[in-house]
């Protein structure tokens, strides 16, 4: 009688722990999935910032008078992601790894750039670089 009861003692301790194993991956499951998903915001964010600044600066320069001139400086990466910008037509587009963020803005000639840029307005037109 005892031998059974070691052999069944056994079969319990190996089922509890397969149980525990698949709760434990099911939890590191759920949460892997919610760092990623708050990694993609903070990616989102950070874009989107990126975008803004750019837009409010162009905004800027639509609203004042002729002879306007500023100097900006854009990053090599965001917090260390790298990302792309550029203006088509009314659009100024930022594309990171995760997203793709799209701003109107008025009509610009010229194009922006990582690092310095110098935008301007003569004669009612935005000249950026």
């Amino acid at each position: 009688m005892d031998l059974k009861l070691k052999g069944q003692s056994a079969m319990e301790f190996l089922v509890l722990i397969s149980i525990l194993i698949i709760v434990f991956i099911a939890f590191y499951a759920i949460v892997f999935q919610r760092i990623q998903d708050t990694n993609n915001k903070k990616d989102v964010l950070l874009g989107e910032d990126m975008a803004s600044k750019v837009q409010r600066e162009i905004l800027l320069a639509a609203k004042v008078s002729d002879g306007y001139s500023r100097e900006f400086t854009l990053p090599d990466t965001i917090e260390g992601m790298d990302y792309n910008i550029l203006i088509s037509g009314k659009e100024l587009t930022v594309k990171t790894p995760n997203t793709e963020i799209v701003k109107p803005i008025p009509v610009v000639i010229g194009n922006i750039a990582k690092g310095l840029n110098i935008i301007n307005k003569t004669d009612g037109i935005i000249y950026l670089n």
